[in-house]
């Protein structure tokens, strides 16, 4: 079986593999909200990118406060 360096490596591998398969799945209020492989990797460079562009330091750290969730799992996942 492949190797995997990181978190963020096996996403990109079943990304590429089954970019359709959903990957995670949550509920808001009534409706049940999901996220495929890759829209889940799209949203996480995205969301890297403007981290990146950020004026961030080991001095001023970033918090991701709120409830477990797709937009939890996307800010947890860039941060890395």
């Amino acid at each position: 079986p492949p190797v995997f360096g990181t978190v963020l490596d096996r996403l990109d591998h079943w990304a590429s593999h089954c970019p359709d398969r959903i990957f995670l799945s949550e509920i808001r209020g009534d409706r049940r909200h999901t996220i495929t492989y890759a829209q889940f990797v799209d949203r996480v460079a995205a969301c890297a990118a403007r981290l990146l562009a950020a004026d961030l330091a080991a001095d001023r750290p970033i918090a991701i406060c709120g409830n477990n969730g797709i937009n939890h799992a996307i800010m947890l996942h860039a941060a890395m």
